[in-house]
């Protein structure tokens, strides 16, 4: 009995002194592609909630070499997909059941697609001959992006339709969530372009920072949207920006000049990047209301071996996708996905740990 009370405090005495941080987590890193030659090829442009990454790489095949093509990477492995790895291809978002969007080349054009099960779904029937770009899937399999045309449309059930009947000016889905909110940009009645929103058949305009460009790249299901703003004037900037509600709040970092938010998870964390003062890329976090250098981040002595450039894309899992260069003087690229340390899987873990030592427990007093 003894034994059991002195590993419960153990166990507890544990926990209490490695308790979940308050700030931000650090990091450990993986190549996406590995030590392969490869890697320095890949670019991956979108992650799911597992962890797999899409894009394109040019595969170190010499007929892929200048444009590359779509890829998969889970579990370690870089793979092509056929038979998208014919033409020019990208992978442009990807949902929990590895459904794929992007485009592919064909007759000097870009065809927007699904690729699902193995097999290609062509989406440009609304504009044939035009092209266009698949942008973003939800876990529904719900599929936006724009026509050649200039047009954006949405692919559901089997059915690809234009946003809206209506004859609005130029616009662009990119982003699409669990609800079926759809964001992008659209042309103003000048030369610029501002965020929307499109729910329920109504379209709405989102406010600015007050220069003439501004744009929604990516939503979550609570409806906070991330992107960026121009600032008004001359000396107007691009900001990256958080919206929420009827609210446009832009995200800076010490010495910042330039930004842009990629991607914004459940939890309400987003990533993107700014351009500094001392002309320099970096990758930012931004959650519980503080943005972070991810450079800062990095667990070990990752941070003096690579730089991060520009955070793409985070999931539910607070895995981070990011692009980054060797801080070497060749500054070879790479695609990283960040992962948190210690793991919730770590948490989970320590937690059941502690669940079977107290069941012991009530079992020996039984």
């Amino acid at each position: 009995m003894k034994t059991v009370i002195l590993a419960v405090a153990l166990s507890t005495l544990a926990l209490a002194s490695w308790s979940a941080p308050s700030g931000p987590p650090k990091y450990r890193v993986e190549v996406v592609g590995g030590s392969d030659p490869v890697a320095r090829m890949t670019y991956g442009l979108a992650m799911n909630n597992l962890g797999q990454v899409t894009g394109y790489s040019r595969f170190d095949d010499p007929e892929q070499f200048r444009y590359g093509s779509v890829f998969l990477y889970g579990n370690h492995t870089l793979q092509q997909i056929a038979p998208l790895n014919e033409s020019t291809s990208r992978g442009f978002g990807i949902n929990d059941r590895g459904d794929i969007v992007g485009s592919f080349g064909r007759d000097g054009r870009s065809v927007p697609y699904l690729y699902r099960d193995g097999r290609v779904i062509e989406l440009e029937g609304l504009a044939p001959g035009w092209g266009g770009e698949a942008k973003a899937i939800n876990q529904a399999g719900q599929v936006v992006g724009a026509a050649g045309n200039g047009r954006a449309f949405i692919y559901d059930n089997g059915r690809l339709r234009y946003l809206s009947e209506e004859p609005l000016r130029s616009h662009t889905a990119n982003a699409i969530n669990d609800r079926g909110v759809v964001a992008g940009e659209i042309f103003t009645s000048c030369c610029g372009f501002e965020g929307f929103t499109y729910s329920d058949g109504q379209l709405r305009h989102l406010p600015t920072l007050g220069g003439d460009y501004s744009s929604v790249l990516a939503l979550n299901n609570a409806g906070d949207m991330v992107g960026y703003s121009w600032q008004a004037g001359e000396d107007g900037t691009r900001q990256a920006v958080l919206y929420r509600g009827n609210t446009i709040t832009p995200l800076t970092l010490p010495g910042s000049v330039l930004g842009q938010a990629n991607d914004i998870n459940e939890d309400g964390w987003v990533v993107g990047s700014f351009f500094t003062r001392d002309i320099s890329d970096v990758g930012f976090l931004y959650r519980d209301g503080q943005t972070y250098d991810l450079n800062g981040l990095l667990w070990g002595n990752a941070g003096e071996l690579r730089h991060i450039t520009n955070a793409v894309a985070i999931n539910d899992a607070g895995q981070i996708l990011v692009h980054s260069r060797n801080n070497t003087p060749w500054q070879s690229f790479r695609t990283l996905v960040l992962t948190p340390v210690p793991e919730p899987s770590t948490w989970a873990m320590l937690l059941a740990g502690l669940g079977v030592v107290g069941a012991a427990a009530r079992r020996r007093h039984g």
